[in-house]
């Protein structure tokens, strides 16, 4: 099969203005030849002037594409799929219209995947907090050289006085484990069941490269949630491939925490719809877990379950919407068992929805 590009990028935005030019900028400043590299971006209905700049950089280049949607979706999930459906490039990677790759971004992971015929590639990113001045580097469950910044799970920046002591030296460690001495950037993995440290790590989907043909066998969609879609696309590729490369001392992507009421995305406005598709995306993933016959999913689910009571506490919800959450985890308590922190975790949450 023929492809017309080496990398199709797809980039869902909505009312994106503020930021999108940087994002797009930082395609352009790409390593890769630019004629290399497709850009899709779908519009969910935007009510600002990103359209107009999005038109702006179709206009000057031919390999920029947009698609309008005509109803707003509301969440990443449909504008990604929409945009996976018009791919022409042999491999994928994906781009948040507030973030930004780093100039090398392309070229390194199109370099590792394509001399490996590898599935899926990825690295990792750096967290900037611009308010804070802040910046950390993803968590890793593998030592590393990039000794510049501090972890953004272990060290979390919303932790002070007791309450990240107690993290940082108990319960990060209890949920993450020791670090593992890889002794090498590029690690490879032909079954994540011998490597389920792996899931330790948040999906961050922009730090990732698909093969397309391999998204298209496998029908990979995200699933149609506010908050978790990109984990359960991210934890079901890796249980259907037998080739993932993860580069561990690589940084490709900056990953923005705006916290400004102005710049709030979807998933930082705390109303019932995050809180409930967030937990109904987390059981969506258990029961990909059982399909896939994998016995540790409390690697993967018990950081967001616990993250999600930390949610669900700064939510004001009525006694109807907590009866529909608690159908949510009562379901899940029946296949989530694996593990004395899981069942605390399904247990305390079934507790906090009936108090």
């Amino acid at each position: 099969m023929s492809y017309d590009y080496k990398i199709s990028i797809v980039m869902p935005v909505f009312n994106a203005s503020k930021d999108l030019s940087f994002a797009l900028d930082s395609i352009l400043n790409q390593t890769m030849n630019l004629s290399d590299i497709e850009v899709i971006m779908v519009d969910d209905c935007s009510t600002d002037n990103s359209l107009s700049i999005i038109q702006e950089y179709c206009g000057k280049y031919s390999n920029f594409k947009v698609i309008e949607l005509k109803e707003n979706i509301g969440a990443a999930y449909g504008p990604r799929n929409i945009g996976l459906k018009h791919v022409t490039g042999e491999y994928v990677m994906f781009l948040d219209s507030d973030d930004r790759f780093h100039e090398n971004a392309c070229e390194t992971l199109y370099h590792t995947i394509s001399s490996n015929d590898a599935d899926i590639a990825f690295a990792r990113y750096r967290r900037i907090y611009p308010e804070k001045k802040l910046i950390l580097k993803s968590y890793s469950p593998y030592t590393d050289n990039i000794s510049e910044y501090k972890d953004d799970l272990v060290d979390g920046v919303n932790l002070t006085g007791i309450t990240s002591f107690l993290w940082k030296h108990f319960f990060s460690r209890l949920i993450y484990g020791k670090l593992k001495n890889l002794n090498s950037d590029k690690i490879f993995i032909k079954n994540i069941n011998d490597h389920p440290e792996l899931f330790k790590i948040l999906p961050s989907i922009w730090t990732k490269i698909y093969k397309t043909n391999f998204i298209k066998e496998h029908n990979l969609e995200f699933p149609p949630f506010i908050s978790g879609e990109d984990l359960n696309f991210v934890v079901k590729s890796f249980f259907l491939t037998d080739s993932i490369i993860f580069l561990n001392e690589t940084i490709i992507h900056d990953y923005y925490m705006r916290n400004t009421e102005n710049d709030k995305s979807i998933t930082k406005n705390i109303n019932y719809s995050l809180v409930y598709d967030s937990l109904d995306s987390y059981y969506h993933c258990s029961e990909i877990c059982k399909d896939f016959k994998f016995k540790k999913s409390n690697i993967i689910l018990n950081p967001f379950l616990l993250n999600w009571i930390s949610l669900y506490k700064q939510s004001n919800l009525s006694k109807s919407e907590k009866d529909e959450l608690y159908k949510i985890i009562d379901s899940m308590s029946g296949i989530y068992k694996n593990g004395f922190i899981s069942r605390f975790l399904i247990f305390f949450i079934k507790l906090l929805l009936k108090t």
